[in-house]
Formats: C-alpha cells, sequence, structure tokens
C-alpha cells in the first residue's frame, strides 16, 4: 500500500511539474507570437483576429513543446523532491534508484497517449483552421501573403495562395509546360468548390508564343483535376504542422502523379517519433536526476 502511494505521489509530483513547464512555453510562445503578429494588423485583420489566430495555434505548439516540457519537468519535480530530501527517504525505506525510475515512467504513457492524440487530430486541424480563419480576414488587404503552396499535376505547376473554411482557394496560379517551355500562365482571384467540382473566377491567362503573348480574360470556367479540398489543404498547410494520417495521404498522392514521396514518408517517420521521443526525454532526464541525487 505504502508502495502504491509512493508511486502515485512521485508521478503526480513529475506530471504537475510538466504542466507547470507546458504552461510556460505556451506562455511565453503566445506572447511573443502574438507581438510577432501584430504588425500585420489591417484595417481588415484586426487585433482581435491576430489573437484568435494567436489562440488557436496554441494546440499545434502544445504538440512541438511537448518533448522539452517532459524533460524539463521531469528535472524539477524530481529535484524538488531532492530538495526536500524525500528521494533519500524513499531510498532509506528500501527503493531501488529503478523502482524510483519506473515510478516516474509510468505516467509518461499518458503524456505519449495525449501527445500523439494532439498530433493526429487537434494540432492539425486547429493549424488548418487558423489559417483559413487568416486567408478570411486578410482577404481584403494589399499585403501580399507569404503563405501557400506549389503542386505539379500533368503538364502544370500549381501555385495556391489559400483555402478558407468554404473550400475556396484565394489566389491561383497555374503554369503550363510544353517540356522545357513555359507555354501558358493563368492566375484566377479565386476558385470555389461547387457541386463537386472547382470552379475559377476572374480568369487572366496569358499565351506565350516563340515571338509574342497574348492575354485573354475571362469571368469563370472550371478545372479539372484530381486535387481535392482536403488535399489542397495538406498542400497549403505547413508540412511540419500535418498529421501522420494526412502525411500518408498526401503521399498516396503524390505516388499516384508519379512524383517522389520520399521526404514526406521521412516527416511521417518523425511524427512518429515525437510522442515517443517525449517519454523516452522524460526517462532520460529521470534517470540522470536520480543518478546524480544518488
Amino acid at each position: 500500500m505504502l508502495l502504491n502511494r509512493l508511486d502515485r505521489y512521485t508521478a503526480r509530483t513529475v506530471l504537475v511539474s510538466m504542466f507547470m513547464v507546458q504552461v510556460l512555453l505556451l506562455g511565453l510562445d503566445f506572447v511573443i507570437n502574438f507581438i510577432s503578429d501584430i504588425e500585420d494588423v489591417t484595417d481588415s485583420y484586426t487585433t482581435f483576429n491576430v489573437l484568435f489566430y494567436t489562440f488557436l495555434r496554441l494546440p499545434w505548439r502544445f504538440y512541438q513543446y511537448a518533448p522539452v516540457s517532459v524533460l524539463i519537468g521531469a528535472l524539477v519535480g524530481l529535484g524538488a523532491m531532492a530538495s526536500n530530501n524525500e528521494l533519500t527517504v524513499m531510498r532509506a525505506a528500501g527503493r531501488s534508484l529503478l523502482r524510483i525510475l519506473w515510478s516516474v515512467m509510468k505516467p509518461l504513457g499518458l503524456v505519449i497517449i495525449i501527445t500523439m492524440l494532439v498530433g493526429e487530430f487537434a494540432a492539425p486541424w486547429s493549424e488548418q483552421y487558423a489559417q483559413s480563419f487568416r486567408a478570411e480576414q486578410r482577404q481584403g488587404s494589399s499585403v501580399a501573403s507569404e503563405d501557400g503552396g506549389w503542386q505539379r499535376e500533368g503538364d502544370s505547376f500549381y501555385r495556391f495562395g489559400s483555402i478558407r473554411t468554404d473550400d475556396t482557394v484565394i489566389d491561383f496560379n497555374r503554369y503550363r509546360y510544353d517540356g522545357q517551355q513555359l507555354v501558358e500562365a493563368q492566375h484566377a482571384d479565386r476558385v470555389v468548390h461547387e457541386d463537386g467540382q472547382w470552379v475559377l473566377h476572374n480568369i487572366r491567362t496569358t499565351h506565350i508564343n516563340d515571338d509574342n503573348t497574348t492575354t485573354s480574360t475571362r469571368e469563370s470556367a472550371t478545372w479539372q483535376t484530381s486535387l481535392t479540398p482536403e488535399l489542397l489543404r495538406l498542400i497549403i498547410t505547413d508540412r511540419d504542422s500535418r498529421s501522420m494520417t494526412d502525411l500518408w495521404r498526401y503521399a498516396h498522392y503524390l505516388n499516384s502523379q508519379g512524383l517522389s514521396a520520399d521526404q514526406f514518408v521521412a516527416l511521417l517517420l518523425a511524427e512518429a517519433a515525437v510522442a515517443t521521443d517525449a517519454g523516452l526525454t522524460g526517462a532520460g532526464s529521470g534517470l540522470v536526476r536520480l543518478w546524480s541525487a544518488a
């Protein structure tokens, strides 16, 4: 019974320390990013929008800081127990270093599960929603977007500015090649997904010939592509913030287009290692702290 109480006490102390470190890191990150993004405020993108956008990104930041908070939290928790001579009392009661380390590792299983759930579900959704929210609010701004993504399909290269929550793509550009020669450049202010197909709006097309160029405009036209709104979100979203499922789907799409997906498979393995790294980091830091306390 005493041993179970000691296990619970050790686990609670370490978990509380990890939680406090995580809150501190997220708080500092929130303030720093808010101050950094405040420079982007316009008439349409207000200070409150920046605050909300920064708040939406917290789940992804939580996922990124998990290994660091586990490392520091384990050191702080065990350090507090060592300074209060609690580890010495446990050793005097006959508990070995490995047994104390096992008490520290038990709550790490919960940390790994929470980290994986946040990284697989909450973080990708909130990050994509945050990017879509900012794109919607900044749509009327003259500030050029630094976000977006590129994709090749067939003989064309596409550049997408952003995608809103209603599946509307803002700032669409297409560059069509004939071999190594650029033959057509097309721009559309927006692309709307309607009734299972994409419709371009406010189109301007430039045809590049050997001796001249011609430009034509159209109000709307359909865009034939195998890209779905979900795949477009994966393209536009920062690849480091994609879930393991999203990376697998996108790698499968690249393979279907005859493109290399090696870097995304590597990212998939890296994402799988993040949550495990949180547990291994905590175990390693706990072992170091216990060894020094001994």
